[in-house]
């Protein structure tokens, strides 16, 4: 290939040595596995790119598409670069875990690593998603990992870190659900119980409910974009309002919308519960 080809901005460098489409850029998965075995061999994977590649919910502003940098760390004393778009973290590794042969930091370690970037909130996000009930890559248990952290003397980001943790919970489906139980919490609402799943006794159907507050039979249910554009998923949304309605349920749905200004939301659920 001709040099003023490879120099065009249809080609990307993600690091030395190394081209892919710009257009059609190399997966995350695949950078990681050659940054790790070959242009820094022993680095760990780490910090945002370890996060993305373990699937957590991360906030747009720091996924690869967005910044276009890879993370890893290397021992204390190593001299290593990859370039303008790989971040080199220089720290004692400690405990290596391992995804399709790229080596990743412990879950607490992968926390720690997290916590100065990203807010208090989107911590405890991604706590849900790393002990909730598709537990993604580790297998991890919110009461290990407190405990984990109790038990660690120095652990980056520890204050906020063990605040994140007691924030936690466990069943959590997605990071919307961990944004509406913690803003329901924040204004004062009771903590409502998380992804519980009743029986119907007349049809034998049963429903996993999001959001519930079980004593005045009210449950919140968030919506992403595929509840309404998905027509079964509508389907089975509308069966499952009947059906909870008939056995004396309140149902409020709850959408993005909501989330970003949850005003309206918050003013029926205080009637909702003081009726209930």
């Amino acid at each position: 290939m001709h040099p003023r080809r490879l120099s065009g901005p249809h080609i990307a460098i993600p690091f030395p040595g190394y081209l892919t489409s710009a257009a059609d850029p190399a997966p995350l998965p695949v950078l990681a596995r050659r940054l790790t075995s070959h242009v820094i061999p022993g680095a760990v994977l780490s910090h945002v790119t370890a996060a993305e590649l373990a699937a957590l919910p991360l906030p747009r502003r720091l996924t690869h598409d967005h910044t276009g940098l890879l993370h890893v760390t290397i021992a204390p004393g190593t001299h290593r670069t990859a370039g303008q778009k790989v971040v080199v973290h220089r720290r004692h590794l400690g405990k290596v875990e391992s995804l399709e042969g790229v080596p990743l930091p412990t879950p607490l370690a992968l926390l720690g690593q997290l916590a100065p970037t990203l807010t208090d909130d989107e911590l405890v996000a991604v706590t849900d998603a790393l002990v909730g009930p598709e537990r993604l890559l580790w297998h991890v248990t919110l009461e290990g990992l407190r405990a984990e952290a109790a038990a660690a003397s120095l652990l980056p980001g520890g204050r906020r870190l063990r605040r994140a943790l007691a924030r936690a919970r466990e069943l959590v489906e997605s990071p919307q659900e961990t944004k509406l139980r913690l803003l329901l919490v924040a204004a004062g609402f009771p903590e409502p119980d998380i992804n519980p799943t009743i029986r119907c006794p007349w049809s034998g159907e049963t429903f996993r409910l999001n959001l519930v507050y079980r004593e005045q039979k009210v449950v919140l249910e968030y919506d992403g974009d595929w509840h309404r554009t998905d027509r079964q998923q509508w389907q089975r949304d509308r069966r499952k309002d009947m059906v909870l309605q008939q056995m004396g349920w309140t149902v409020i749905r709850v959408t993005s919308r909501d989330l970003t200004d949850p005003r309206a939301l918050f003013a029926h659920l205080s009637r909702v519960l003081a009726g209930a």
